[in-house]
């Protein structure tokens, strides 16, 4: 499909205001009107549509952020295999273990607590029109 060039009025003060919404969302003005007119996709409803814009920089960034979080499972996950390991050569006790164990614990508490916070999130927004960009 060829890209075709739009030109339409508005005033400056609107203008303005379109230039400053883009700059808010870290977005092209050419992005941000793409992502707009893609609301037209949207069944009519009573209230205005709303809707979640994923760019590609919050789509790296939020993948960035779940590959983070896959590493530190996997730290944790061999931590408690050498742990384990540990025990098994009856090199260290049961009180040495379960010192280790609640340190690896506290740890995947407090990373839980910001995969929640993103999860639950998500599914906040999941019922909602999304637009790719």
């Amino acid at each position: 499909m060829r890209n075709v060039g739009m030109f339409f009025r508005v005033s400056e003060d609107e203008r303005e205001r379109f230039r400053a919404w883009s700059e808010r969302l870290d977005l092209s003005q050419s992005d941000l009107f793409h992502a707009l007119i893609q609301l037209d996709k949207i069944g009519e409803a009573d209230d205005p549509p709303r809707c979640i814009v994923l760019d590609t920089k919050t789509t790296r960034n939020l993948a960035g952020e779940l590959k983070r979080w896959g590493y530190h499972f996997n730290q944790a996950n061999h931590a408690l295999n050498s742990i384990v390991y540990l025990l098994r050569l009856e090199e260290e006790g049961e009180d040495w273990a379960m010192r280790q164990v609640d340190g690896v614990r506290f740890k995947l508490d407090s990373l839980q607590k910001g995969v929640d916070d993103i999860r639950y999130g998500l599914a906040d927004i999941s019922d909602k029109p999304t637009i790719f960009l």
